[in-house]
């Protein structure tokens, strides 16, 4: 094993340790502990012959599916893998497209002739990024985002769908049938079902659960391997919160503030932007970004199937939802691409109309904006953001950040001075002293 992924390993472990010790000891989080580490290494043994290796989340995830592929997921969530990659990408190129380059060109011992990467176009890195893989020997499928929805923009999803289709079933040597597609969708919903289950409670029951704690469960799902298992591992640790006295666990308490984390997605193993806010005395009450919504979404699970696994002891069953009410496969796909709010589009209003229901569901008490340093699309969107959350009287908080952890110190500093404000807000309002 290279120095390389014995490091990477190292940042995975310092992650979980830390995610460890405001967590409870239960042995329901151990599986998810378990296949976050084994998921974000990409070795021989889990990439045969026929893989389909995926940037980020904005991907058809029932075409991967229903395949049959065997499927791994690079987000670019590294310090370490990002300083691989340092010398192949512009100087510009932002921390996640880093450290996805850098992963991929010293995964050990992977044929770039046994996988297919697929690479969604939702902005100017990945774009360079599909070129830079290409010329380092990777057979790369592109999948484009029409920046602007409309119906126009709905059909060239489709064709973009469909070509997908075709690269995937040509990779596999399957034919991706409607059958197959119907019973991804099944698995799928399932999953999402679950975390319909799993984001209420935890939000309610704070002191069990963490902000952070709940972002590493959420991003799990992308690490595993079996979706089947993963709900029902889901499954087992709602019901254990729901059975847990909420004195059993002192993480948060009332003097902590409530703040909605937003702006450039957080990726594993990279947690030092929800670990600093924890440290400043504030809560992640809730986030959202391209990667959380399209696992909570509105489009994945009705409110009747919502209703059905609410249910405290529900046993997850394979037909939970009936064959006559599945949608077709282009509907589906339609569906997709309008509940999409990566940074694509000219003007991102699905996150928007997004953020405007999570705060009405969800108060807080302020907002923090991450920008990664060269993600200039969460820029773009930041400033009717701040119009928005001005006419709500929330506070924002622009985080800006790279990967490293050379800025730790002033970022701790300019929290705290976040977290003062909050404090004086609530005095302003009669609120309880935070």
């Amino acid at each position: 094993m290279t120095r390389e992924i014995l490091l990477y390993r190292q940042e995975i472990r310092d992650t979980l340790e830390r995610l460890k010790r405001t967590a409870p000891p239960w042995k329901e989080l151990d599986y998810f502990y378990e296949i976050a580490e084994d998921g974000c290494l990409l070795t021989k043994d889990n990439c045969r012959k026929g893989t389909v290796v995926t940037l980020g989340n904005s991907v058809p995830e029932e075409l991967l599916l229903a395949s049959g592929a065997h499927c791994r997921r690079v987000f670019g969530g590294s310090m370490r893998a990002g300083d691989w990659g340092s010398d192949r990408v512009p100087r510009d190129a932002d921390g996640v497209s880093r450290s996805a380059l850098g992963y991929l060109i010293n995964a050990e011992g992977i044929s770039p002739d046994d996988i297919l990467i697929l690479v969604p176009v939702v902005n100017d890195s990945n774009r360079k990024l599909a070129g830079l893989l290409r010329q380092s020997g990777y057979r790369v499928h592109t999948i484009d985002f029409p920046p602007v929805k409309g119906a126009w923009a709905e059909e060239k999803w489709l064709r973009q769908w469909e070509d997908c289709r075709e690269a995937f079933s040509i990779h596999t040597g399957r034919r991706i049938t409607s059958r197959a597609l119907g019973r991804a969708y099944d698995c799928l919903s399932d999953c999402r079902a679950q975390i319909c289950r799993f984001l209420p409670i935890t939000y309610r029951r704070k002191n069990l659960i963490s902000g952070s704690l709940r972002m590493f469960l959420l991003f799990s799902y992308f690490q595993a391997m079996d979706l089947k298992e993963w709900s029902f591992r889901l499954s087992a640790l709602v019901e254990k919160i729901e059975k847990t006295p909420e004195e059993d666990n002192s993480f948060r308490s009332d003097k902590r503030a409530d703040i909605l984390l937003m702006g450039s997605p957080v990726y594993f193993p990279n947690y030092k932007v929800p670990f600093l806010i924890e440290d400043a005395g504030m809560d992640i009450s809730a986030h959202i970004d391209g990667t959380t919504w399209e696992l909570a979404g509105s489009g994945w699970c009705c409110e009747s199937d919502k209703k059905r696994f609410s249910v405290p002891g529900y046993a997850r069953r394979p037909s939970a939802i009936s064959h006559a009410k599945r949608p077709s496969a282009l509907s589906r796909a339609i569906r997709f691409y309008r509940d999409d709010c990566s940074g694509a589009y000219v003007r991102n209003n699905t996150l928007m109309d997004r953020v405007l229901r999570l705060i009405g569901q969800r108060p807080v008490d302020g907002i923090i904006y991450q920008v990664l340093k060269g993600q200039v699309e969460a820029d773009f969107e930041m400033e009717r953001f701040e119009k928005c959350f001005e006419a709500h009287g929330l506070p924002v908080f622009r985080l800006e950040t790279d990967y490293s952890s050379q800025d730790i110190g002033q970022l701790s500093i300019r929290l705290d001075a976040f977290m003062e404000l909050l404090t004086q807000q609530r005095y302003r309002k009669g609120i309880k002293a935070i």
